[in-house]
């Protein structure tokens, strides 16, 4: 668990940092974003947290084939979030 942890953690710096050495880069013109939306239950961040929980190499491959940045940061999330937030305890 405890390296799961760490591979979260850093999955989710280098996503971050890709983000902002993206949003400084003044070479590259921005590109126009778009969001479509065909299925209205498609949930990725909680499709991912559950999968992450569950297998949690087979939910960052996943998550990496994303060709969208937007799916792929938010799969990233998620997978950190289900990773590094403390499990919640059912009581009875």
């Amino acid at each position: 668990m405890k390296n799961q942890r760490l591979m979260a953690a850093l999955l989710l710096s280098v996503l971050l940092t890709d983000v902002v050495a993206q949003s400084t880069d003044t070479k590259t013109p921005a590109k126009p974003q778009t969001s479509t939306s065909t299925i209205e239950d498609f949930d990725v961040e909680g499709i991912f947290q559950k999968l992450a929980t569950k297998d949690y190499e087979r939910a960052v491959e996943l998550a990496r084939g994303f060709q969208g940045e937007g799916p792929r940061a938010v799969a990233t999330i998620a997978i950190a979030r289900a990773i590094l937030e403390p499990k919640k305890v059912k009581e009875k």
